[in-house]
């Protein structure tokens, strides 16, 4: 936005450590924060008052024309720093730098008010200003009412050249025919270029003349005064002015870097050992609107080097040109055009080797003038520095071409391991075939190559894979005849083909890979996945099996303490003869009930009755689909879904996951034996499924697992205090698990005479009836 700020853009340097280019980053980011405040900063064009100031130091009087913009800078300055006080948390980076600017508001006041639009004085700028103006507007306008009547006068008497009246050199004239000159008495102020006319300042009026000078030279001289005033203010304040036009350059250049990642949409980079683009686009392409390809550009560890192969006019060089931009964008603290994922290396400098380098002048061929920046660069890279244990980045385009191919390719391979001996990291693109295979023997060296579909390039990268030139292809498509083109296929012979289809091969063997590892690491992801829920299912289970034994542990110890009261009171009674046989009946009753519960509390705080070391090995061959095991890894029974006999393999579900297992990991489910006449409880009447006329509602929905079953128990255990008949469990579809873990659990409740879904009427599966025992 201003002069000064594009001067500071233009000459910033790169951040000297990546501290210090974060901080730069940070700046930016927050300045993006306040554009999504809809908190814009506004600069104006002027703030470089380095000149003025320096002049105004040695005493010069400053005009108007350089005043009023310097109050105008350090006016929007006080504004810009009292409105940052006002700006929302997390922007204290901007803040503090606006903070900074030392406070001109008075100057700036008083020479605003000094100046008009133009930069003349106002007549307020003084007391005295106001007066000599105003008596100076005063005599004018009573000179020019007597010029006016002299006017007409002279007029009627023949005189005038045109009836008009004029100024000259500040006195009042009148136009004179040069032949009536000595009919006009007065003093001649000059001719007209013809000659015709001689302008004269009649008598009467060289002394009103004489006092109107006067008094404008004294305006003037006050002029003069409060300018040279000001003047020595702005003198005495040019470092203040200076560090305030300094601070206004920092955030514009802040607002433009936060301005271009917007356009660019770009984004905030992190510094870390390798390069690693996503997404990555050539901003100067993104910037002329031009439909772009993203690409990842990634070297993985150990390798430091990417070779690019590919077909002429595929994209080699964008992609070379695109990541040093986006290493040296990053250094110089401005976001890039990747995405949020990406790492971009902190490295000391980046050096390239572009374009042709051809010099007539200095007699410099092509090749020679390519060989003389490589010299260079190699150089740069062997040269001693402070900080050596950070790498250079170095791009090559068509490393060492333009000369017989066999030479070039051993030159080529040459350069780039000595570059990478002297831990440099780089992209280098290439023809030759000696250099694409570099990467099969030295892990220094990744391939990556620009994808062709249907002998018409894609702009994609694809990483690992080895590339085709084709410049036939690109021949044909730029319009070079066809017997030449034909001529040449033929004249290349089944070599050039071999090494075509060799390396179709190894893409295709590159892409299947790519995609055997993409399902493994996929299926590990899942099995991964499928673990951690049976974790934490399991850890779910434990706890809900610890508050059950702590509840039923405390029902229990109630129970007994109500018991020995009891049997207390009857012993008493006894010995005392207090009870009547009646009385010891019900006494007798009440404990044998107790004794009841009791039992059926240890009943339900042991379910599996069993340990695993107590529970019969399973032979696969007797497995099938459906059957109900027990699986020692998770403590509880399973049902079996598959079984591979030739791997010994089983699959399972446990609460709704799937999971494979060994069948050494499954014990046999001792058969349950049906109730004993004495423990088979007694119905008053037969279970009527349509029958759940006023059976209470059991809301579990939106609960954990966990805690939905602690829930329930508690709740069937009042339904059997209270002589309810049955509930309505109400847990809804969901996920599943709550579902399964319900249906899983009832079963194995004591109090649970049966259970089913509910009718579609009543909520169909995402509700069970159960029936409880009378």
């Amino acid at each position: 936005q201003s002069d000064r700020g594009a001067l500071a853009a233009a000459s910033r340097p790169r951040a000297t450590n990546p501290q210090q280019a974060n901080e730069r980053l940070d700046l930016v980011e927050q300045m993006l924060r306040l554009f999504d405040e809809q908190l814009e900063v506004r600069l104006i064009e002027k703030i470089d008052f380095r000149g003025s100031c320096n002049r105004a130091q040695r005493g010069a009087v400053l005009q108007g024309d350089e005043l009023r913009p310097l109050g105008q800078m350090l006016w929007t300055a006080t504004q810009l720093r009292d409105a940052a006080e006002q700006w929302p948390t997390g922007l204290a980076g901007l803040q503090a730098l606006l903070a900074d600017m030392p406070n001109l508001r008075s100057l700036a006041l008083d020479l605003l008010d000094a100046f008009d639009e133009e930069g003349e004085l106002v007549d307020d700028a003084s007391a005295e200003l106001a007066r000599l103006r105003g008596e100076v507007r005063r005599r004018a306008k009573g000179l020019r009412s007597r010029i006016e009547a002299m006017m007409r006068d002279s007029d009627d008497q023949g005189l005038l050249q045109d009836e008009y009246w004029t100024v000259r050199e500040g006195r009042y004239v009148l136009p004179v025919r040069a032949s009536d000159k000595r009919e006009l008495s007065g003093i001649i102020h000059g001719s007209s270029q013809t000659g015709q006319t001689v302008y004269i300042e009649p008598t009467e009026l060289v002394e009103a003349n004489n006092t109107l000078a006067m008094k404008s030279e004294a305006v003037k001289r006050e002029e003069l005064r409060i300018l040279r005033a000001f003047s020595a203010e702005v003198g005495r304040d040019a470092d203040n002015i200076d560090r305030t036009s300094e601070r206004l350059a920092d955030v514009d250049v802040i607002y433009a870097a936060a301005k271009l990642a917007q356009r660019l949409d770009a984004a905030r980079p992190s510094f870390g050992a390798t390069l690693s683009l996503r997404r990555a686009r050539h901003p100067l392409l993104v910037l002329d609107e031009v439909p772009v390809i993203a690409n990842d550009l990634i070297l993985e560890p150990p390798a430091t080097w990417m070779i690019l192969s590919g077909p002429n006019g595929g994209g080699k060089t964008v992609a070379l040109t695109t990541s040093a931009l986006a290493v040296e964008m990053a250094a110089h603290g401005l976001y890039i055009c990747a995405s949020s994922q990406s790492e971009v290396p902190w490295v000391r400098r980046t050096l390239c080797v572009l374009g042709d380098a051809q010099d007539l002048d200095a007699g410099l061929s092509t090749f020679a003038g390519h060989l003389q920046h490589l010299k260079s660069a190699h150089e740069q890279a062997l040269a001693p520095n402070d900080d050596s244990a950070t790498p250079i980045f170095v791009l090559l385009d068509e490393v060492a071409s333009g000369t017989d191919p066999s030479a070039g390719a051993a030159l080529a391979r040459a350069l780039l391991e000595e570059f990478a001996k002297q831990s440099c990291l780089g992209l280098a693109t290439t023809h030759y075939e000696a250099v694409k295979t570099l990467a099969f023997t030295d892990p220094r060296f990744a391939n990556a190559a620009l994808k062709l579909e249907r002998q018409r390039p894609t702009y994609r990268i694809e990483v690992g894979v080895v590339g085709a030139s084709s410049p036939l292809a690109l021949a044909s498509r730029m319009g070079l005849h066809e017997d030449i083109i034909d001529r040449a296929a033929a004249l290349m012979g089944s070599g050039g083909k071999e090494m075509e289809q060799a390396l179709r091969a190894l893409r295709d063997q590159h892409a299947a890979l790519q995609r055997q590892l993409s399902e493994a690491t996929k299926a590990k992801r899942l099995a991964t996945e499928a673990r951690d829920r049976l974790e934490r299912q399991r850890a779910v289970e434990k706890k809900a099996a610890e508050r059950r034994i702590n509840r039923i542990a405390a029902e229990a110890v109630d129970l007994l303490e109500t018991a020995i009261e009891d049997a207390k009171k009857v012993r008493k009674g006894l010995d005392t003869g207090q009870l009547s046989g009646q009385d010891i009946a019900r006494q007798s009753r009440k404990l044998a009930g107790a004794l009841k519960q009791a039992r059926e509390l240890k009943a339900k705080s042991s379910p599996s009755g069993r340990n695993d070391s107590t529970r019969a090995a399973l032979d696969i061959e007797h497995l099938s689909a459906g059957a109900i095991v027990w699986h020692v890894g998770l403590k509880r029974e399973v049902t079996v879904t598959d079984v591979k006999v030739s791997r010994s393999e089983v699959r399972v579900s446990a609460g709704g996951l799937e999971l494979r297992c060994g069948v050494s990991d499954l014990r046999v489910v001792p058969t349950r034996k049906p109730r004993s006449k004495a423990t088979k409880p007694v119905y008053q009447r037969p279970i009527d499924d349509d029958d759940t006329h006023g059976f209470a509602t059991c809301d579990l929905r939106g609960m954990r697992v966990d805690e939905a079953l602690a829930v329930l128990d508690k709740r069937l255990d009042e339904a059997i205090v209270q002589s309810e008949r049955g509930l309505m469990v109400v847990h809804g579809h969901g996920t599943g698990a709550l579902k399964h873990a319900i249906q899983e659990h009832l079963p194995n409740h004591i109090q649970v005479a049966r259970h089913r879904f509910a009718r579609s009427e009543s909520g169909g599966d995402g509700a069970t009836v159960v029936w409880l025992v009378d």
